[in-house]
């Protein structure tokens, strides 16, 4: 994640819960194949990042990727919490 402070919180948060899970190295490797995933589009890439599109259609654009791609519980609500509060960038 990016090293902003609220990335940081974010990122030290997530890494507390996999830790307690036993599952840190699992859910880093989900979270850079959702991130490049992510990116791999330039056009999803610039939708999940537009500020003006509904963040409704960003919502069910990412719900419906992580309905194929099944990530583990932690990672499919962090991604989406990072969504809610426009923080998807910080994945970079």
């Amino acid at each position: 994640m990016k090293g902003t402070g609220a990335a940081r919180r974010y990122a030290k948060a997530l890494a507390g819960l996999a830790t307690r899970d036993g599952k840190v190295a699992e859910t880093g490797e989900e979270l850079r194949a959702h991130r490049d995933l992510f990116h791999a589009d330039p056009n999803l890439k610039f939708m999940l990042l537009n500020p003006s599109l509904d963040q409704d259609v960003k919502t069910r654009v990412v719900t419906a990727i992580l309905d194929r791609t099944q990530p583990s519980p932690l990672v499919r609500n962090f991604l989406l919490l990072l969504l809610k509060n426009d923080r998807l960038q910080d994945l970079d």
